[in-house]
């Protein structure tokens, strides 16, 4: 399984990618995340009471921890580096349909296209060829652990990346993601964001239509 990674880091400070997005199915991604989301935990479980003695000893406490090794596929891309709060995992997903708790069997239509229930807010969703699919994996403290306000700073980041392709976008009041208008003249979603939060740390992320089938979500 390969696919670009890019750390969190390095996007907040501004540094611009290029890298060729591979295809992984969606189960595997999920997987993945989670692996990788057990892992920055148990990094925050171990740092919490290492920084509470640091405060109080002024000793570097925490150059004697040892934290268990990243899951892979984020191994190899990790190396030694037991420092890294956060990474951005770009990507594109096979063609499928995933289903929030207020999805309706009877809204999908494309019955050769696959369904994968989630857990997450919502109705149905379409990934697929053609989609950015960015999940980060990140931890809240960057944003005083604001669920808003790190769904928020997401938007401006898609939003600074499409003005870079000279594509003007933008945000709507009481809607989350981001929105452009159409050669017709028409406003529609380029954009979408889905977040999850485990022991204050975010997961899943954003998909970017660049050039999908959207006759599979009409």
């Amino acid at each position: 399984m390969k696919a670009t990674l890019i750390r969190a880091s390095d996007l907040l400070d501004g540094v611009t990618f290029t890298r060729a997005i591979q295809t992984v199915d969606y189960n595997d991604a999920i997987a993945v995340q989670e692996s990788f989301v057990d892992w920055i935990v148990q990094k925050r479980t171990a740092q919490a009471p290492a920084s509470a003695m640091l405060s109080s000893t002024g000793s570097a406490a925490t150059e004697s921890l040892s934290f268990p090794p990243p899951p892979p596929p984020f191994d190899a891309f990790l190396g030694d580096d037991q420092h890294a709060t956060g990474w951005l995992w770009g990507l594109e997903h096979p063609a499928v349909y995933t289903a929030g708790i207020s999805a309706r069997p009877s809204d999908v239509l494309e019955t050769q296209i696959p369904v994968i229930e989630t857990r997450r807010g919502g109705k149905h969703t379409y990934h697929g060829p053609g989609q950015l699919v960015v999940y980060c994996m990140l931890s809240l403290d960057r944003y005083a652990n604001d669920v808003r306000r790190y769904i928020r700073a997401m938007e401006q980041w898609i939003i600074d990346g499409l003005n870079i392709l000279d594509v003007a976008a933008f945000t709507a009041e009481g809607r989350v993601g981001v929105w452009t208008i159409d050669p017709t003249g028409a406003e529609v979603k380029i954009a979408a964001i889905g977040v999850k939060v485990r022991k204050g740390v975010a997961y899943h992320g954003l998909s970017i239509n660049a050039s999908p089938n959207m006759a599979h979500f009409e």
